[in-house]
């Protein structure tokens, strides 16, 4: 499984949608995951005060099983070389997805809240 940065011309990948124009994409906080078939699954994340938000995670539906662990292997290093010392993220409960990331995170010293939360966004464009 090789794990790279989406390359600046390079739209993103069709078979593991993030649901984010690819035109407004920070090519240096996206990586995906691809093996001999073609890409597997993307993450796409930012920076934020010394740690790194994952804002998506997405894996094929018929990639293999090391696909996200190698995602968050290969984002996650590279964030540390970088001099960022931890990761947030939030999961859809029950989504297979989240729950994998949720268990490999408590894995390697994460915490998981059970909280109710709610995010909220929008654009900056009337202000």
């Amino acid at each position: 499984m090789n794990i790279r940065h989406l390359l600046p011309n390079e739209d993103w990948p069709a078979n593991v949608p993030i649901g984010v124009p690819a035109a407004s994409l920070d090519h240096r906080w996206c990586w995906v995951a691809e093996d001999s078939t073609g890409p597997q699954g993307g993450l796409l994340a930012c920076p934020m005060h010394h740690a790194i938000f994952l804002l998506r995670v997405v894996v094929a539906a018929r990639a293999p099983k090391i696909t996200l662990l190698a995602l968050l292997r290969g984002s996650l290093r590279e964030a540390k070389g970088a001099g960022y010392n931890g990761f947030i993220t939030m999961i859809e409960p029950g989504k297979r997805c989240g729950e994998r990331l949720a268990k490999l995170a408590t894995r390697i010293g994460g915490l998981r809240t059970t909280d109710n939360f709610n995010l909220v966004c929008g654009s900056l464009e009337r202000l």
